[in-house]
């Protein structure tokens, strides 16, 4: 768990200080108390996303804190210590937020961060009792993945105003993606374990969040993802998917989504070396759709290649080799950004399942008993 705790603060401390451009402001008190003014005198809807952001980004660093915390200390020390460093490390990046360029500080955001904390460190808590309770622990791979594809369902959690969207647009390639997405989930809910009736369950209520996207603002569903979900539904209510095809699959969408619209030029644009680059440069909520939907796309690739039977650092290799492969062919198509985030994303992706290692042992063993 310490490996992942790293992890999330390394991540958190990018994207918080992006782009990493400081500038010498002149402030006429102490920056904390300048920071002691930033509470907003009036709300706005849109306060909710925000906060909303905060609270799911610092999740990951209360249940991990807690977790790593919990190997050596009593749980009480544990939960408390995670929640201090929360606390702490958001407001040190608050604080240094105030001299870089185009970042703002708030201490709504410190607040938000603090029980987006303190929630992580709870459900650690709730997953550690569990975990020593039961005598079949659900793999942690799986529900991370599972849980990726939910945030990429349900973001940005505010509904749009008026009835629901469904656009009758057909575009194969649509189709073809909420398919094999649909295939990967159900080997995902496979893996979970439970009965077949439950699993089956499990699977039409993941497969269904996808039609909330006609709900929600900034989002929508096309009729061509609603047939590729229909069919994959029914196809794998009949018959057990093998992970070597729903990869096979799954890695050929991802192939052909990096290079569509299939176009190209003879003059190359220049490749970028910094990290998430266009996401931070774009509008924030729908990077942050398009991250979480690679998040799921790339992570369920890789763990299907894994589960295949192939060792993790050859399929994260592959993985990688893969998404490296369309950003230099990007490099010669109009209105794609060529850049090394993807290859980026599947590394950081391949970390995350190397270090519940010891979770997936325990989970693997209980497989095959």
């Amino acid at each position: 768990m310490a490996r992942l705790l790293l992890l999330i603060i390394a991540l958190l401390l990018y994207a918080s200080l992006y782009p990493w451009h400081f500038h010498a402001y002149w402030y006429a008190d102490s920056p904390l108390r300048v920071l002691m003014h930033t509470w907003p005198a009036r709300w706005h809807a849109f306060d909710a996303r925000d906060i909303a952001v905060n609270l799911l980004a610092y999740l990951p660093l209360g249940f991990f804190a807690f977790a790593t915390f919990a190997s050596f200390r009593s749980r009480f020390t544990a939960a408390l210590g995670a929640v201090l460093l929360g606390f702490t490390m958001s407001v040190s990046i608050e604080l240094v937020q105030l001299v870089i360029v185009n970042r703002s500080s708030s201490l709504v955001d410190i607040a938000a961060n603090t029980i987006g904390t303190i929630g992580g460190a709870i459900a650690g808590w709730a997953w550690k009792t569990h975990h020593h309770a039961s005598r079949s622990p659900m793999r942690a791979d799986a529900l991370l993945l599972a849980a990726c594809w939910v945030l990429f369902q349900l973001f940005p959690f505010l509904p749009h105003r008026g009835a629901p969207r469904l656009l009758a647009t057909w575009r194969w390639i649509d189709a073809l993606a909420m398919f094999a997405a649909v295939l990967a989930l159900a080997r995902i809910v496979d893996v979970l374990g439970g009965t077949l009736l439950r699993r089956r369950i499990t699977l039409a209520a993941l497969t269904t969040l996808a039609l909330l996207r006609t709900l929600l603002y900034t989002r929508n569903f096309t009729v061509a993802e609603l047939f590729g979900a229909a069919l994959a539904f029914a196809l794998v209510w009949w018959i057990p998917i093998r992970a070597s095809l729903a990869a096979g699959l799954l890695g050929m969408v991802v192939f052909l989504q990096g290079l569509e619209p299939f176009r190209f030029s003879e003059t190359p644009q220049s490749f970028s070396w910094l990290p998430f680059g266009a996401s931070f440069g774009a509008e924030w909520e729908p990077g942050l759709v398009v991250l979480l939907g690679k998040l799921f796309m790339y992570g369920a690739l890789l763990w299907l290649i894994w589960e295949a039977g192939v060792r993790l650092a050859v399929a994260a290799a592959a993985v990688a080799a893969l998404l490296t492969t369309i950003e230099v062919v990007q490099i010669y198509m109009p209105g794609r950004t060529p850049e090394i985030t993807d290859p980026v994303i599947a590394m950081v992706l391949a970390w995350v399942f190397w270090s519940l290692g010891p979770v997936q042992a325990a989970a693997r063993r209980t497989e095959s008993s």
